[in-house]
């Protein structure tokens, strides 16, 4: 019986040690975090993206907060979405998705970078280095980034945007909503496109393609296409 004791005793301190040990290993700096790597952005500054997660080098990797770091990424108004990982033994990997800039809307005496969800970006002052389609004839009220565009107008603009080829992007300069609730565009090259309703958006882009891609096409001279209805496109040129 007394033999019993003493190898329960025994097991019980090895235990104990086993456990302190293991402890005092986990507080050690073998698992302080001497590497962050940040992907996935592009707009966002990485120094922006590490102040935001808040896991500075030297932490030890088991006390970083990963479930906050998200959450404070994620209120980012540029951010989709983003994932922090922990590569054991002392690197920290944060994969960011950031939300994509698709039109510029007019607001006071800049304009706001809108994304494909009516979603506020940021705010820039000059559209010069830009190549967005500028949105013209929506009213916007007071909003701020991070905020949702509440626009029915601005929806079928975006749809729009969405439905442009890469033949066309950086062609069209803006997209003007009318009064009317017709939708007109302006290339770059300064002809006018009238496409009429928001109804069969694709189709409409698609014939715009195909007639712009057409050869010998001269671009200059051509004051309008009207895309407005059923029926191949009408082309005005200039006199």
């Amino acid at each position: 019986m007394r033999r019993t004791r003493v190898l329960l005793f025994r097991s019980v301190f090895l235990l104990i040690i086993i456990c302190l040990s293991l402890f005092y290993f986990l507080q050690s700096s073998f698992w302080s975090i001497q590497t962050i790597i940040v992907e996935g952005n592009h707009f966002l500054g990485e120094t922006e993206v590490l102040e935001l997660a808040s896991m500075p080098l030297g932490l030890n990797i088991f006390k970083a907060d990963v479930n906050q770091g998200e959450k404070n990424i994620i209120l980012h108004p540029l951010v989709k979405n983003t994932k922090i990982t922990r590569e054991f033994p002392r690197t920290i990997r944060i994969t960011v998705q950031e939300r994509v800039p698709l039109v510029l809307v007019p607001y006071q005496d800049g304009f706001w970078q809108v994304d494909e969800n009516r979603v506020i970006l940021r705010y820039t002052s000059t559209i010069t280095g830009i190549s967005l389609p500028l949105v013209t004839g929506i009213e916007l009220g007071e909003a701020s980034p991070g905020e949702a565009i509440s626009s029915p107008e601005l929806a079928r603009v975006l749809e729009l945007a969405r439905e442009l080829p890469l033949e066309l992007e950086g062609s069209i300069g803006e997209i003007n909503v009318l009064d009317s609730g017709m939708i007109c565009l302006f290339t770059t090259q300064g002809i006018e496109v009238y496409l009429g309703d928001g109804e069969r958006l694709e189709e409409k882009v698609q014939l715009l393609t195909q007639v712009m891609a057409q050869e010998n096409l001269e671009l200059e001279r051509i004051k309008y296409i009207d895309l407005s209805f059923h029926g191949p496109a009408v082309i005005k040129y200039r006199d």
